[in-house]
């Protein structure tokens, strides 16, 4: 029985109780439920493999495993990137972003411990899983994807704490800020500027900015008008990180 049996099951159960609890006028739990949204998840960690090639292959085993499952409850993307030493980023350090259509399996899905245990020998520790929702609606421009096209190539990821719980302060205020920043970081080279907010904790911000080349991101994030900036939405100065495209198993 592989690893992920479990959790095929699980997915299987979880299908047919939604299908059936929609039927005889009731309501689905896709309708109802508040998770049932496009969300994010972002993994990150610390491999437990110096050597990369190693890394790859007990990542890949894993991720193959999950697909099927992953896929069949929602999770349309799983996109793999590695560290850089741009910004202070850890070398190597392992960051995945899943993309989801529609959240409402996500927990169960890695909350699974037959999950859990098919990725304990890729990290030396639990990696953070963190689950965000996606903001569309917020100023951006662009797709993750933007430059799958270039290799390597590059995300930038912003994270930080926002001053405000209200959801439409926030966005007005990072909002206000793109319309200055937007235009000089697509100069520079910037192909997209992704938003997510956290899903348990509303003031919790992930942007994934794409970049096709490095060249520029350093001089841009590291302009003291940007860093300025972040301080009208940010509790404090939010962490940016820069991660490299690899040719690990993704969807």
């Amino acid at each position: 029985m592989n690893k992920l049996s479990f959790v095929t099951a699980f997915a299987l159960l979880t299908v047919a109780c939604s299908s059936s609890s929609s039927g005889d006028g009731g309501t689905s739990s896709t309708q109802t439920d508040p998770k049932a949204v496009p969300s994010a998840v972002l993994i990150v960690g610390s491999l437990a493999d110096s050597d990369m090639s190693v890394a790859e292959g007990k990542h890949d085993a894993a991720a193959k495993a999950g697909e099927p499952t992953a896929k069949m409850l929602g999770d349309g993307a799983h996109t793999v990137m590695l560290g850089t030493t741009l910004l202070g980023t850890t070398k190597n350090q392992f960051l995945a972003l899943d993309r989801w259509s529609d959240g409402t399996n996500i927990d169960a899905f890695y909350g699974s411990k037959d999950f859990q245990s098919s990725l304990a020998p890729v990290f030396s520790a639990p990696p953070s899983t963190i689950v965000f929702v996606a903001q569309p609606g917020w100023s951006t421009y662009g797709t993750p994807d933007g430059a799958n096209a270039d290799d390597p190539h590059y995300w930038v990821i912003v994270r930080g704490t926002m001053k405000s719980s209200d959801a439409k302060t926030n966005q007005m205020t990072h909002d206000g800020i793109a319309s200055v920043a937007a235009p000089q970081a697509q100069a520079a080279g910037d192909l997209a500027h992704v938003v997510y907010t956290g899903r348990d904790d509303v003031k919790q911000f992930l942007a994934v900015d794409v970049w096709p080349a490095s060249k520029n991101i350093e001089s841009f994030y590291g302009n003291p008008d940007v860093q300025k900036a972040f301080s009208q939405l940010f509790e404090g100065p939010p962490s940016i990180s820069v991660y490299s495209s690899t040719n690990w198993y993704q969807w």
